[in-house]
Parts: C-alpha cells; sequence; structure tokens
C-alpha cells in the first residue's frame, strides 16, 4: 500500500464506527498531490458530518482555509492562535 491508500483506509475505517473526535499526524506526509486532494476531500467530508479533527503538521498553509481554528505551537508552546470568524466563513 501506498502512504495515501493506508491514510485513506485508516480514514474509512475511521468512519464506520462514527468518530467524534479524528486525531491525524502529518496526514499527508510523503503522499503525491492527487492523494493530498484526495485526503483533503475526506478531511472536508468528516467535518461536514460533524467530526471534531485535530491535525498535526508542517503543512499548515494548506489546511488554513479549511480549519475553523489553528494552534501553531513551538517547543510545547502555544505561539499563535487563529480562529475564523464564523459570520464570514
Amino acid at each position: 500500500f501506498s502512504n495515501v491508500e493506508v491514510s485513506l483506509t485508516q480514514m474509512e475505517f475511521k468512519n464506520i464506527f462514527n468518530e467524534k473526535i479524528i486525531l491525524l499526524d502529518e496526514p499527508t506526509n510523503a503522499v503525491d498531490h492527487k492523494g493530498v486532494q484526495q485526503i483533503y476531500d475526506v478531511i472536508q467530508q468528516e467535518k461536514k458530518r460533524g467530526a471534531l479533527i485535530v491535525i498535526a503538521t508542517h503543512h499548515d498553509n494548506d489546511l488554513r482555509n479549511m480549519c475553523d481554528e489553528v494552534l501553531l505551537m513551538d517547543s510545547g508552546k502555544l505561539m499563535l492562535q487563529e480562529g475564523r470568524d464564523e459570520e464570514n466563513g
């Protein structure tokens, strides 16, 4: 299996149990562009379903437009917290 196949399989497996909280650690690491888009699509589907999704990543620029809140940490300390204005999406 490629990394994206394993990642998607794991995320689809979680759907079976209707998880309310999903933790993802570097979900797009070593994944090609097509696979990254597939992962983003699954994340969006889970978000629409109402799941709380926590993503640890070094690629925060790609994820900012789909996140409601972004926390930037360095050496275990919170450096920045950004929230999306709910009225403006």
